[in-house]
């Protein structure tokens, strides 16, 4: 999959795989602004390495955790070495 930048006014449809992942990006952020605008003032997290490219075009507020995922499977295991060492 090549590499593709958002841009200002992306294609509805496109045409080959790069305007098409740049639809694709923009129909996730359209369907997530309807649903806020749905759904009222919420937090929203956003998770993933990737989720900083749909940031600008989210409310403010909203919270951007990359790394989520690794840190709760980091403190489960931090979690599961405390109860193995405390059956011991």
């Amino acid at each position: 999959m090549p590499l593709v930048a958002p841009t200002e006014n992306p294609p509805l449809l496109g045409q080959d795989t790069p305007e098409a992942l740049q639809a694709a990006l923009y129909g996730l952020v359209w369907e997530l602004q309807g649903w806020i605008r749905r759904l009222g003032p919420q937090t929203l997290w956003l998770t993933g390495g990737e989720a900083d490219k749909i940031r600008p075009y989210l409310p403010p507020g909203s919270i951007f955790a990359p790394d989520l995922t690794l840190t709760g499977a980091w403190l489960w295991w931090q979690f599961l070495q405390g109860r193995r060492s405390s059956c011991l």
